[in-house]
């Protein structure tokens, strides 16, 4: 009886509250998504010295979309230092 209880005496409060919670995810996971820094962070172990980024192949660090060639992410000692090539618009 109690188990019943437990799963079907969910109030519309219950319900409500799991709604914003997901809908929370939903729009966090985007952001975190759509922010090209964590991608490259999250998908990319980083070595010291000078690593080419862009969307064509022939770079060091190849992103999903974007210029051929967006400039150099240039790492030392835990530093990082980023340098965009002419004419690359970019916001931190």
């Amino acid at each position: 009886m109690a188990l019943a209880y437990g799963q079907s005496g969910r109030t519309a409060g219950d319900r409500k509250y799991r709604s914003e919670v997901e809908r929370w995810r939903k729009e966090h996971e985007q952001h975190l998504v759509s922010d090209l820094r964590l991608m490259i962070v999250g998908r990319f172990e980083l070595q010291d010295g000078k690593h080419t980024l862009g969307s064509d192949a022939s770079n060091d660090i190849v992103i999903p979309a974007g210029p051929a060639r967006i400039g150099s992410l240039e790492l030392h000692g835990g530093i990082a230092r980023i340098e965009f090539h002419n004419g690359v618009a970019a916001t931190f």
